[in-house]
């Protein structure tokens, strides 16, 4: 789902998560990876990223997802991944960052820990 958390709302709902996580519990989330950065975005899109570290698109924006078309209030968000690690690793331990070419669901699958 934080592929459609607007980059400013991450950040709150990672301190939501981690309020009602147990100490020590843990939180397996996604984010966008390579292959779909590839596919909405092509060869600009990858260049923008490096550039901006990060991109959002709403309902109307060129290469939008189809949720995100036809559901109208929600964003595709694509980040790279030390953005990612910053933002996310800012609220919970990360102990791993598995790549979309490495993860059986086809995103960057994030394994996160409430250190207490």
């Amino acid at each position: 789902v934080f592929t459609h958390i607007p980059l400013e709302q991450q950040t709150l709902w990672l301190r939501e998560m981690k309020r009602v996580l147990k100490p020590n519990g843990f939180l397996l989330c996604t984010v966008v990876g390579t292959p779909h950065i590839d596919a909405q975005l092509g060869a600009n899109g990858r260049k923008m990223i490096q550039e901006r570290r990060e991109i959002i698109l709403g309902k109307d924006d060129p290469g939008v997802s189809l949720s995100t078309y036809a559901g109208g209030s929600t964003f595709d968000v694509f980040q790279r991944r030390d953005r990612v690690i910053e933002v996310f690793g800012s609220v919970l331990r990360l102990r791993d960052y598995i790549p979309s070419s490495r993860s059986p669901i086809g995103q960057d699958l994030l394994v996160l820990q409430n250190a207490g």
